[in-house]
């Protein structure tokens, strides 16, 4: 059975990146196992590509630590690294506390609306029990943080050292009631904003990104051969 039937290419963007993103979410959600070894010559195979395409899509991968090359041995999913993920949290809750700070004072009613409707997405999420689309909602949400604040810059650092970060998100996800838990805070921070107190907002935003040494220890108990220290 190909295992990635479903992949088929559209017009835009360009072969190379909608295989890129096509694997990143494949290893985000851990369809493609920490550890795993993944040949260039079979996905392309497997997709009805060249080889070309596929090539550089690991080239980005392995830009963003999802996958490792090794020279006469193959390319291997990497193990989630418990040090850059932890690195990655403290860089992220850093920046997304104070785009908090900055953007308390400014943040409009517009903006407010924006980020509750982005809300109600998550929940049709949370309805249907799909986790990439809540993934997705997510990320859009603490981009648009970002946004308000003007500082788009913020955002492209955080997404970054994000990426080491979203397997475990994405298996956290799909323990029970974490998605409800995330919107209720999320729905704290917004309420913060609007009632433009920016400590409480900045405490909010840090309780809610600062429970990942919990989160992956739990994680890691489920699967103790997907982490390494390093």
């Amino acid at each position: 059975m190909n295992e990635f039937s479903d992949f088929t290419i559209a017009d835009r963007p360009a072969v190379s990146l909608q295989i890129y993103q096509y694997l990143k979410q494949a290893i985000i959600s851990c369809k493609l196992e920490p550890g795993r070894a993944i040949s260039e010559k079979e996905i392309a195979s497997s997709m009805n590509v060249s080889r070309q395409p596929v090539r550089e899509a690991f080239i980005q991968l392995a830009k963003c630590s999802l996958v490792r090359v090794y020279p006469q041995r193959g390319t291997y999913v990497t193990q989630i690294s418990i040090k850059s993920v932890m690195d990655g949290q403290l860089i992220r809750s850093s920046l997304e506390s104070a785009l908090i700070g900055r953007l308390t004072a400014s943040i409009s009613a517009e903006q407010i609306e924006f980020l509750s409707y982005l809300l109600t997405q998550q929940q049709h999420a949370i309805d249907t029990q799909n986790y990439q689309l809540f993934l997705h909602h997510d990320d859009a949400f603490h981009h648009q943080l970002a946004l308000a604040a003007d500082c788009p810059l913020a955002w492209d650092t955080i997404e970054t050292v994000k990426a080491v970060m979203d397997r475990v998100r994405y298996l956290d996800l799909t323990r029970e009631s974490t998605m409800e838990q995330v919107l209720v805070e999320h729905q704290a921070i917004i309420d913060a904003l609007a009632s433009k107190d920016a400590e409480k907002a900045q405490t909010l935003i840090q309780q809610h990104l600062n429970d990942f040494p919990q989160v992956m220890e739990s994680i890691r108990e489920r699967y103790p051969d997907w982490f390494a220290e390093q």
